[in-house]
């Protein structure tokens, strides 16, 4: 997302695995230092007027055949089907036990 804050500075806002699901890291159009903002990324979807709130999301998209992939706050990966009432999942994954295993950038990875 590319956007202007107050006095007219340029920047640029993303939300990714490195921060909070309450913050976005922003960084100015002329080099200077990255700011950590408050950020609440909020999905919903709406049809036919109505609005339904889907506040247990960190992330969603769609699918090509109209599913809806999402990742849970809780650490669960599903796949919903929006063409039945109650939003049935049709998968589900529980990643919240996994550990992260760091491991070194490949070097064509580690320069600009």
């Amino acid at each position: 997302m590319i956007g202007e804050v107050a006095g007219g500075e340029a920047w640029t806002a993303w939300h990714g695995g490195s921060c909070s699901e309450d913050a976005a890291v922003m960084s100015r159009k002329d080099s200077r230092p990255l700011l950590l903002v408050p950020l609440r990324v909020r999905y919903s979807l709406e049809s036919n007027g109505d609005l339904e709130i889907l506040d247990d999301l960190q992330w969603a998209d769609w699918s090509r055949n109209g599913h809806l992939l999402v990742a849970t706050r809780s650490g669960l990966l599903q796949i919903r089907n929006l063409e039945s009432n109650g939003f049935p999942i049709l998968f589900e994954a529980d990643l919240s036990n996994l550990e992260p295993t760091p491991t070194a950038a490949p070097d064509w990875a580690q320069r600009w």
